[in-house]
């Protein structure tokens, strides 16, 4: 079975994305991390109201977290770390994706969301809904 660009390209991801996991995870002292996470508050939001488009937040209890979008023509994945203050909930991080048509791209996560009634909402009103 030949291997197509596309298969190239996920398997370059999937290594870029253990060597990235392996520096993104870091240690805080306690004067910057922030207020305590909230019972209940890790797991995993999703966005789904724009068309077709997923897009999923999921944090854990150490401070960290990873970020996928999904649609019908890209995939992205990248990893954050987060803070609480107040009812703020910052992420900072990395994400990398994958076109339909073989190009790829890279950003920062740099993400402030307000929770608020279980869900975490941006400045701009989207809702991501707890969904585990």
């Amino acid at each position: 079975m030949k291997k197509s660009l596309i298969d190239y390209m996920k398997t370059a991801m999937l290594v870029a994305f253990a060597v990235l996991a392996a520096f993104t995870v870091q240690a805080c002292s306690d004067d910057d991390e922030g207020d305590s996470i909230p019972v209940g508050f890790c797991g995993t939001y999703c966005n789904n109201h724009q068309n077709r488009v997923y897009r999923y937040y999921t944090f854990y209890k150490d401070g960290t977290g990873e970020y996928r979008m999904e649609s019908n023509v890209s995939i992205h994945q990248g990893y954050f770390t987060y803070k609480f203050k107040g009812d703020k909930v910052t992420c900072k991080g990395y994400k990398a994706g994958a076109w339909d048509d073989g190009s790829v791209d890279e950003g920062n996560i740099d993400v402030t969301f307000t929770y608020k009634n279980g869900d975490l909402v941006t400045k701009d009103g989207e809702v991501f809904e707890k969904i585990y």
